[in-house]
């Protein structure tokens, strides 16, 4: 018959008897345990009396069937541990009292303390080698796994020797309870299975690609790029069909600080569950303790994964970087293509308005359910699935009109037409020519200036369209706060969250935001100045498309203008592009009055598209609550009321 692990620890607790028993203290505990103590030394059976009165006080010994589990959960754990043979014995030590009544009634007995519970590391050392004890040490070594994730925890009595006990997870989890822990429930979970909804669709493939080369050199990886719930699909992708499921939680959250006590709850929940660990919110460490997250992590056997979504390196990266040597992986937004590839994987034939939206697989697979439950067209899904601080630091800003309705000057026209070749070639031109190795040139920056209603918003929207970008307007009285530091926290949000979701970023009015840096004469300019210099440094390094409109051009900082790619200039139109923008806003079911002249209106009036625009909703109102067609007085009346608005004196008639 096969010996048990419980049988081992009844014969290390027999060899402890037959060594000690001139001085086993007096037995306290009547008949049951004097009987106990004689089956011990001699192998004889206790009366029955002794044994139905130990019965009758402690309850039944398990049965075998859930001892065998308990075993196997234990075995488990020893090979994720990667423990020793003296380990696994110390585990079984520390454990046997709870799984079986009759050895904690030994064990008081031994102790000469009835209602003690937990053994010591003198006890300890005796029952597993009682000739050289100090053999035994490198199971209670501090350095080791069983102690360092706190599977095995001690208390200090002074001079005494302190008393050791598996951790109340450990206990439950060997005796089959898979339910995480009230601290780490609403922060860590646990993905046994591939993400539904994926089969035979990649997520991530370039990254993907790089980790499937390179990952067995390293000990971590570092995923730098993209969203967190994007990182857990793709990874969970990759571990899927193998021994390891995935165990995922974020180190800013407060729960990971206090010298990493949190971490180590995180990573003893991986070893429980044979888990890889995946630890988003690399990019800002909070209150981690670096060095103690550090020395954790490069114990750890199994994979790690760090993801960061900013490229941004925040307090304490350096270090934790130095310290793990992890292969670092940049992950990079989806290309049109791979996103056209992912959604006719979920649902067919998309819109091509929804391949514009630069959403990952999470946000994909969120935005369907949503659809599925509400009916939402999935092109609102996706915003609403989305989320993230964009939604409270800036509005999408999507265009109501084409191409075809825009006129610009020549000149403009190529300028523009130069900044989409650009946005659609910027693969090709950045990563596979080269161009983008500096970090500092990359994305697509440009700067609209000009008067006011000359199309530099409109553009924008519609080139973001065609680069295959969703444009979000800055909301400033959403970033500008009169708390030091505050805005730049604000605006450390704002890109990394459009870094992580692809977004790119319209500065509005960008002259109150990008405004020159001033000679320090108080502490309200030295804070300004830091503001402007943290956001040259952001803009910079933003990998997206970034647009800045104004109408005082002179006001931006010049440090802004060199280092963007395009600066494009907006004019008035001249008369020819004016009468083309007059019968562009004019549409062919609006009833026109013979006596309207537009070819007269565009020569004498210099107004811009967006002046155009409010001139002709104004007089169809006239129209409407009067004659019912525009004509020759409506406009001029509702050019009147422009002109009075801008503060401009009319015209002479020529």
């Amino acid at each position: 018959m096969t010996e048990t692990a419980i049988d081992r620890v009844r014969t290390y607790l027999r060899r402890y008897i037959v060594r000690h028993a001139r001085w086993l203290p007096a037995v306290e505990d009547g008949p049951a345990s004097d009987g106990l103590v004689q089956y011990l030394l001699t192998g004889q059976a206790p009366e029955r009396e002794a044994v139905t009165a130990l019965t009758d006080r402690l309850g039944e010994a398990p049965a075998d069937g859930d001892l065998a589990d308990v075993e196997r959960r234990v075995e488990e754990l020893a090979f994720s541990l990667k423990l020793s043979s003296s380990e696994r014995d110390l585990v079984w030590l520390l454990l046997a009292p709870e799984v079986d009544p009759q050895i904690l009634a030994i064990y008081r007995i031994l102790w000469a303390e009835p209602q003690r519970r937990y053994c010591d590391i003198d006890f300890i050392c005796g029952l597993l080698d009682p000739v050289v004890p100090a053999r035994v040490l490198a199971a209670v070594d501090r350095g080791r796994p069983l102690w360092s994730l706190r599977f095995v925890v001690e208390r200090d009595r002074g001079s005494e020797s302190p008393l050791l006990r598996l951790s109340q997870r450990t206990v439950l989890h060997l005796l089959g309870d898979e339910a995480l822990p009230e601290s780490l429930d609403a922060r860590v979970f646990a993905c046994a299975e591939q993400p539904s909804g994926w089969d035979g669709c990649e997520l991530w493939p370039r990254a993907m690609e790089a980790l499937r080369r390179d990952r067995g050199r390293h000990a971590a990886v570092w995923l730098q790029g993209g969203a967190a719930d994007d990182a857990e699909l793709a990874l969970r992708q990759l571990l899927a069909g193998g021994p390891l499921s995935l165990v995922s939680a974020t180190l800013a959250s407060p729960m990971l600080a206090d010298r990493a006590t949190g971490l180590r709850q995180v990573l003893r929940e991986a070893r429980l569950r044979h888990a890889a660990v995946l630890l988003c919110g690399a990019d800002s460490l909070g209150d981690v303790d670096v060095r103690c997250a550090a020395a954790l992590l490069r114990a750890e056997a199994g994979p790690v994964f760090l993801h960061s979504a900013s490229r941004a390196e925040g307090a304490g990266v350096g270090e934790m970087f130095a310290a793990l040597v992890p292969l670092h992986v940049e992950v990079d937004a989806l290309t049109a293509a791979e996103r056209l590839r992912m959604w006719q994987h979920l649902v067919g034939d998309p819109d091509p308005n929804l391949i514009a939206l630069p959403v990952g697989p999470a946000a994909m697979t969120r935005a369907l359910a949503i659809h599925t439950a509400t009916g939402e067209g999935l092109e609102q899904a996706c915003v609403s699935a989305r989320g993230g601080a964009l939604g409270t630091l800036g509005t999408p800003v999507r265009p109501n009109l084409d191409w075809d309705r825009v006129v610009l000057p020549e000149a403009v026209k190529e300028q523009i037409d130069e900044v989409r070749a650009f946005g659609r070639h910027y693969r090709l031109i950045m990563e596979d020519w080269g161009l983008g190795e500096i970090k500092t040139g990359r994305g697509i920056k440009a700067l609209f200036s000009g008067p006011p209603g000359t199309g530099k918003t409109l553009v924008s929207s519609l080139l973001a369209r065609d680069i295959g970008v969703e444009l979000f307007r800055v909301e400033l009285p959403s970033i500008v706060s009169k708390y030091v530091g505050e805005t730049d926290q604000q605006l450390a949000a704002l890109f990394d969250e459009a870094e992580r979701t692809g977004c790119g970023l319209l500065f509005d009015e960008a002259d109150s935001l990008f405004s020159r840096r001033t000679e320090v004469k108080s502490s309200v300019d030295r804070y300004a100045n830091q503001t402007v210099n943290y956001l040259l440094q952001r803009v910079e390094a933003f990998d997206g498309l970034a647009i800045l409109t104004t109408n005082l051009e002179r006001s931006i900082d010049s440090a802004f203008v060199r280092r963007l790619h395009y600066h494009v200039r907006f004019v008035i139109p001249e008369a020819a592009d004016r009468l083309a923008l007059w019968e562009a806003q004019l549409p062919a079911s609006l009833p026109r009055g013979a006596d309207l002249d537009l070819a007269q209106v565009a020569t004498r009036y210099e107004l811009a598209g967006g002046q155009i625009r409010k001139v002709v909703l104004r007089a169809a109102v006239y129209a409407a609550d009067g004659r019912g067609e525009v004509g020759a007085a409506e406009v001029t009346r509702s050019i009147e009321r422009e002109y009075a608005e801008l503060g401009k004196l009319m015209p002479r008639p020529r």
